[in-house]
């Protein structure tokens, strides 16, 4: 049994390495000596550049082998960054930008208050326009508040989840996990592995970037992969995002039953959640201790 499955966690973990870190790596590294041969002036002289890669072959013809893993080491250690990147990359996309909650003359936000503030105000614009052309109005704490779409997607979980049932999100989640089926928990890592290999794209093309000072190739390349990342990923956002609410809708019931909350309504109610949370983060209120408290 144990054999089996660290055969079976071998060949996953393999294939992982070869499709997001070592094939993408290698498609990086050749990108980028085809820059540093090339340059500027000889971006379409693949001739020249096929002669010069017959002649560094020529002069490696002894050790092969060793450029072979000169090459993957280098590839590996490419994809090593760029998932590394892609992390940071979703951090920025998520970043929250609103200091309404922070005094004026706070040192937090002074570096970006007024850049920011311009930037939310003018999602927070086309937000409203987009609202009264469909004649609704959103409570305030569903308006933007992060630098990109895919922030507040993410954001607004939690905040819905709070909205509809007085739970927290981030407390429950792990215990949903738990409670939901292996079909569930496969939609749930498809989405978010659909989201990380955007940010990932995003990464690939920050990395080439640089490569633009030598060649002007490098520059449309990264560009394009930004942009196409960020469009990919504003729909996987989106994507995840109800799929994890949809797992709280459903599930919400089967959650109060395993920590002993009776529904009363055949649902959650905002006080039943609040409960709920209460237990999920050990607080150990009750509904009457809660309410006294207020």
């Amino acid at each position: 049994m144990m054999n089996t499955l660290l055969d079976t966690f071998g060949t996953s973990l393999t294939k992982r390495l070869l499709s997001r870190v070592a094939l993408p790596g290698l498609l990086f590294v050749a990108c980028c000596s085809w820059f540093a041969a090339a340059g500027h002036a000889r971006v379409l002289d693949f001739a020249a550049y096929s002669s010069e890669v017959d002649l560094l072959w020529s002069q490696t013809r002894t050790a092969p082998l060793a450029l072979l893993i000169a090459a993957v080491s280098t590839a590996i250690a490419a994809g090593v960054i760029a998932s590394l990147l892609g992390r940071g990359v979703h951090r920025v996309w998520i970043m929250r930008l609103s200091w309404d909650d922070l005094p004026p003359n706070s040192k937090r936000s002074r570096p970006f208050r007024r850049g920011g503030k311009r930037w939310i105000e003018w999602r927070r614009q086309r937000y409203s326009a987009r609202n009264r052309k469909r004649g609704v109005q959103p409570p305030r704490n569903y308006r933007p508040q992060c630098t990109t779409a895919i922030g507040d997607a993410f954001r607004l979980i939690g905040t819905r989840i709070d909205a509809q049932y007085g739970l927290s999100a981030n407390a429950a989640w792990p215990r949903l996990v738990l409670l939901v089926n292996a079909d569930t928990r496969s939609l749930v890592d498809e989405a978010y592995q659909r989201y990380r290999s955007d940010t990932i794209l995003a990464a690939w093309s920050l990395l080439l970037l640089p490569w633009s000072a030598l060649s002007w190739p490098a520059a449309l390349i990264g560009t394009a992969g930004l942009v196409t990342a960020h469009l990919r990923a504003r729909a996987s956002s989106t994507a995840l995002a109800t799929i994890v609410e949809s797992v709280f809708d459903v599930h919400q019931l089967p959650l109060a039953a395993s920590v002993g909350i009776e529904v009363s309504q055949g649902r959650l109610t905002r006080t039943e959640g609040n409960h709920i949370t209460d237990i999920l983060t050990k607080r150990a209120q009750t509904p009457s201790s809660r309410t006294a408290q207020t």
